[in-house]
């Protein structure tokens, strides 16, 4: 599994890290994040929606990797009520748009500025998924790259529904 510390070193793969087992079975912290093109996404607004919000940074490469296999498990979910969010991590709207403007990806971007959002997850490597069932509570936190199966799965867990090759 690829991962990076948000200080810059390399994180191990020794297992679950306290960022993995701190949120899980928990409600889902209440955060509004702005949204790259206007307005803004927040969980408070989920009500019975499964969410998936994945926490990235351009300067991360396993975020960068990931990424379209992230956007197709989101598009393929989305019919099953899948809510979305790719949350840029301490990153200026101009980088993060910029980097943007080369991909096709479809999905919300928020921007957290401050790191002030991703800190209310208690998220400390990227990159980072935060799957939130449909009851508010979250059900699974992984830290560092996921392959689109592991996407699949998850994403399969708390909408309740198969997703593409899962």
């Amino acid at each position: 599994m690829l991962r990076r510390r948000l200080d810059g070193g390399a994180a191990d793969d020794a297992g679950p890290t306290a960022d993995e087992r701190s949120l899980v079975g928990r409600a889902t912290p209440r955060v509004e994040v702005p949204l790259l093109e206007g307005g803004s996404w927040s969980t408070g607004a989920l009500e019975g929606r499964p969410a998936w919000i994945n926490v990235w940074a351009t300067w991360c490469p396993p975020c960068r990797t990931e990424m379209p296999e992230i956007d197709a498990v989101a598009r393929d979910a989305a019919p099953a009520g899948l809510a979305f969010l790719a949350m840029s991590y301490r990153e200026d709207v101009v980088i993060v748009r910029s980097y943007l403007e080369n991909t096709r990806y479809r999905f919300a971007v928020g921007v957290d500025a401050t790191g002030e959002l991703a800190g209310a997850f208690g998220v400390a490597t990227l990159p980072a998924h935060i799957f939130i069932g449909r009851d508010g509570l979250v059900t699974a936190v992984r830290i560092g790259g996921m392959t689109r199966a592991e996407m699949e799965l998850e994403v399969g867990r708390i909408t309740g529904t198969q997703v593409a090759g899962a």
